[in-house]
């Protein structure tokens, strides 16, 4: 397992931007498919972040 990997486990919560560098995605698009669904994400307050199981579930399903 990669440090990213075992980061990820170790995280209950990432931001976005964080996610879109893992995904190799520019920010933008990370918020755009944040704000559309694609990308999970949970509110606290003013902050929107990933949880780390949905965004790992979300790479685990098949295509």
């Amino acid at each position: 397992m990669t440090t990213t990997m075992k980061r990820l486990h170790n995280q209950a919560t990432i931001t976005i931007p964080e996610a879109a560098e893992l995904l190799g995605v520019e920010r933008k698009t990370a918020y755009n498919a944040a704000r559309r669904g694609e990308l999970p994400t949970i509110t606290l307050g003013r902050r929107r972040l990933v949880p780390t199981q949905a965004l790992l579930d979300l790479l685990a399903r098949p295509r």
